[in-house]
């Protein structure tokens, strides 16, 4: 998708980041810190980005200015449900409570930020992977919400031969 479909198109973003939230040191803060040195071509002033808000609003005026696409993989690890470090492995079945808070964000700032990815201003656009949706992001209008449905046997082989893999 992003090879063929993304990169080759005539409104191709400027950069990509594809962050995996699946890795061990993968938690917001260090996606901060990664997707603002990418952006920003390395041309920071860390004195001036004390704080993770300075740091938010920093990457959000980039991200509002440039054709950029964040993909953020595994977004359910930032979620209370699946924060720890068994989710990876951990299955669907999940401890929900009547609040929802099993959707909230760990990191009321994290929850924030991806509040702020909805606004109309952004240039730069998002795609979430994710078992479990954002507390955060429920009936947002900047946000498009695609739950992918079970694959039966038959959808399975489809797939799979227009991807060119044939077998029994």
């Amino acid at each position: 998708w992003l090879m063929e479909d993304i990169l080759g198109s005539d409104e191709q973003p400027r950069k990509v980041v594809w962050w995996s939230f699946y890795d061990r040191e993968s938690c917001f803060g260090r996606f901060l810190k990664k997707a603002i040195e990418y952006f920003s071509d390395d041309a920071v002033d860390w004195d001036s980005l004390e704080s993770t808000r300075d740091q938010m609003e920093f990457l959000y005026k980039i991200l509002c200015d440039n054709r950029f696409l964040l993909v953020f993989d595994g977004v359910e690890r930032v979620l209370r449900a699946y924060y720890n470090l068994g989710s990876p492995y951990q299955g669907d079945e999940i401890k929900e409570d009547e609040r929802g808070d099993f959707r909230s964000c760990i990191e009321p700032k994290c929850g924030m930020f991806l509040q702020w990815l909805t606004s109309g201003n952004l240039w730069t656009k998002t795609l979430l992977t994710r078992r479990l949706y954002p507390k955060e992001l429920d009936d947002l209008d900047g946000c498009l919400r695609k739950d992918l449905e079970w694959m039966g046997k038959e959808d399975t082989v489809e797939f799979f031969h227009w991807q060119g893999v044939n077998g029994t």
